[in-house]
């Protein structure tokens, strides 16, 4: 909490080798490209940092030094949503998110057969992963893993999508 509310950016140091430790441990495949989920614009500028895209980087330049794995800007938040903190019940969190995000066709990137890690710092109900993930495979994207250094996963509602 810290990282992200108090605005003590230089967490993401040893976080992210947190992450790229137990992504090490695990049997998850390396990514064509690292997309960190992004803040709207207003929220950026009030917090003066994008938690997950600090993450994103750091992962991109330590994961796999002699490859380059590119961290990039894909994915644009569209909507200024309410924090997810404050929504009450898991469909309001997928109600919240719906149609937040879009594809930032300017950076021209070919996203077909892909497979992308998408890095936030925590998941609770997946629904902003659910639906970045959701804009991504209809660019084409072959895999989307979600990457978070925590999780309260609960499960999804079924009318939620």
């Amino acid at each position: 909490m810290l990282f992200k509310y108090h605005s003590i950016a230089a967490f993401s140091t040893p976080l992210s080798a947190f992450l790229a430790e137990a992504i090490g441990r695990s049997d998850i495949p390396l990514p064509d490209i690292i997309i960190p989920v992004p803040l709207h614009s207003r929220r950026l500028r009030q917090r003066g940092f994008n938690q997950s895209s600090l993450l994103a980087a750091e992962l991109s330049a330590s994961l796999a030094p002699t490859l380059e794995i590119p961290m990039l800007h894909l994915l644009i938040r569209t909507k200024n949503t309410a924090p997810q903190v404050r929504m009450p019940s898991i469909e309001d969190r997928y109600s919240n998110i719906r149609n937040a995000f879009s594809i930032n066709e300017n950076l021209g990137v070919d996203l077909h057969n892909k497979t992308v890690w998408l890095i936030d710092d925590v998941t609770t109900t997946g629904a902003t992963l659910s639906a970045c993930a959701t804009v991504l495979k209809a660019a084409g994207v072959k895999s989307v893993f979600g990457i978070t250094i925590a999780s309260a996963l609960t499960q999804k509602p079924s009318s939620a999508q």
